[in-house]
């Protein structure tokens, strides 16, 4: 972290010569950082370790026998687990009645309607969530961001620029790649389409495409924005943020979070499939696939790196630390805004119309 807080090309002036003593010493720190690793790979009970050694002819006897005696267990507990016989059920378990419990009750500070209630269960009571619902404790890759930024944000101070350059990072990326994961890992539940035929009894409900996609929409942030609140908190608290940064980053965090779940659900919305067999097939049809690598490529591309001109600025010495917190305050607060407003205007002029069957290819 010293070495990543000098960091020389952070201001107008360039330093070339400074710039590669800079590389040198990361170098260095980073063999320096690894050399643990040699003690856990070279430890004498590894299995590695007993070839090797027997192989050079310096195995000792103690080394092998006490590694011989913990395979000889391991072995054991796996043959004995192997041919145990589980005692039957007396009732069907289902691992998830709290879990429901939750999300219903979250759903009802916003809609109280028993036709939400029933959705939800639904949604929740099915193979396809069964199988994959690890991934609502958060990815792996969010977890690692999460640390990451963390570390590296422990060694500045909020009046350095490298503070403000780490944290434009955690404030844009993370949440991109918390969101698309989260709704790709359960695209069979969060997506439009993923109703299927059973579209037609929404609309013997008198319901249109318009309210699926605000189901929808909300079940997605009931069911993944609770852990990032708490991420984000956690992560404010843990490295100090000041209380006024801490306010700016939470609040346009949230919004972020509603604009990139809105763009999130647009293939449903421009190529939906509700003729499906199965509802793994989302995930395969080349329309709807073509228009998501579009948008990924669209938001990591083009509309993220946009976000980040003020940092730019900020590192560049074009504007102090106070305007470009104005910046990010007020002026991305209303950009994403008016988005997120044109985008759902849009979304409902679409969907609204979607009333009776002939409006779906079923």
């Amino acid at each position: 972290m010293p070495w990543i807080k000098n960091f020389p090309l952070t201001s107008n002036e360039i330093d070339i010569e400074k710039y590669y003593q800079w590389m040198q010493l990361g170098t260095s720190s980073l063999a320096k950082l690894f050399e643990p690793i040699k003690d856990v790979i070279t430890f004498s009970l590894l299995p590695n370790s007993i070839l090797a050694t027997y192989a050079m002819g310096e195995l000792d006897l103690k080394d092998l026998l006490i590694f011989s005696v913990i395979l000889t267990i391991f072995v054991g507990f796996t043959v004995l687990l192997a041919f145990s016989k589980s005692k039957p059920s007396k009732g069907i378990y289902y691992p998830f009645s709290f879990y429901e419990k939750w999300i219903v009750s979250l759903s009802a500070i916003v809609n109280r309607q028993s036709y939400i209630t029933f959705l939800i269960r639904n949604d929740i009571r099915t193979t396809y969530f069964f199988h994959r619902f690890p991934i609502l404790l958060g990815p792996l890759s969010f977890w690692i961001q999460l640390g990451i930024f963390t570390s590296f944000i422990q060694v500045f101070e909020p009046f350095d620029k490298m503070y403000h350059f780490i944290l434009a990072f955690y404030f844009f990326f993370f949440v991109f790649f918390y969101v698309f994961t989260m709704f790709w890992g359960l695209n069979g539940m969060f997506s439009i389409d993923s109703v299927g035929k059973h579209i037609i009894l929404h609309l013997l409900s008198k319901k249109n495409a318009w309210s699926i996609f605000l189901y929808k929409f909300r079940l997605f942030l009931i069911t993944t924005l609770p852990l990032f609140i708490v991420c984000d908190i956690l992560f404010m608290i843990i490295n100090q943020v000041p209380l006024n940064i801490s306010i700016i980053v939470g609040v346009s965090h949230l919004l972020f979070y509603f604009l990139l779940t809105i763009i999130i659900f647009l293939p449903s919305v421009i190529s939906p499939h509700y003729n499906f067999l199965n509802i793994e097939q989302l995930e395969d049809y080349p329309d709807q696939k073509a228009v998501r690598n579009l948008i990924r490529y669209l938001t990591v591309g083009i509309f993220i790196p946009c976000l980040m001109l003020p940092i730019a600025l900020l590192m560049s010495d074009f504007i102090s630390i106070s305007q470009y917190l104005h910046i990010n305050a007020i002026g991305i607060t209303v950009l994403f805004l008016i988005l997120s407003g044109s985008l759902v205007t849009i979304i409902k002029h679409k969907l609204v119309r979607l009333k009776c069957l002939d409006d779906f290819s079923l």
